[in-house]
């Protein structure tokens, strides 16, 4: 586990680690999911239902990390400034920081809804006898897009969000 304490290279390191990386993914599994479709839709009718769900997935996706990018992070910027600058903490137009992280933790959990809902009209994105390289290609970057954002949705849950929130109780109480 690398060792920070500073708000804005958590946010950094997410950044770069997390939200960056899967941008790209997702503009490529779509387009590999239409191709699918339209070549294999009839044979496997499940692909049409997984490119569904996906699409639901990329666009809460795409919000969600608007939400964190443009709300949630520039809060802790501002957390992070004022402990820089030991200056007292405002007052958030949410209230505290919990508010946004709540919202943030909810949509971590639909998150797992779609992967449990991909999986299982995958059958585990079990790879059948007659796939081509792209029906392959696009269950094993599903099968790592669903570890990857387990694993972004625990980073920021159980490290950025304890840290964050612990950060803004110190700040109300010591200045």
């Amino acid at each position: 586990m690398i060792q920070i304490e500073n708000l804005k290279e958590w946010i950094h390191y997410i950044l770069e680690t997390y939200h960056n990386p899967l941008r790209e993914d997702l503009v490529k599994i779509q387009l590999l999911l239409n191709k699918i479709v339209s070549v294999h839709g009839e044979h496997h009718p499940e692909f049409a239902q997984i490119n569904t769900v996906f699409w639901k997935f990329k666009n809460d996706m795409i919000k969600h990390l608007h939400k964190e990018e443009n709300v949630l992070f520039p809060m802790l910027q501002e957390i992070q400034n004022c402990i820089d600058n030991n200056k007292k903490l405002w007052w958030f137009h949410c209230g505290s920081i919990q508010n946004p992280i709540s919202q943030m933790e909810h949509e971590h959990d639909i998150f797992d809804t779609y992967f449990e809902e991909m999986s299982l009209l995958s059958n585990k994105y079990e790879i059948p006898s007659d796939a081509c390289n792209a029906y392959t290609t696009t269950y094993k970057m599903l099968e790592k897009l669903e570890k990857d954002t387990r694993e972004h949705a625990t980073f920021e849950n159980d490290v950025l969000f304890k840290v964050a929130l612990e950060k803004e109780k110190n700040l109300n109480n010591e200045k």
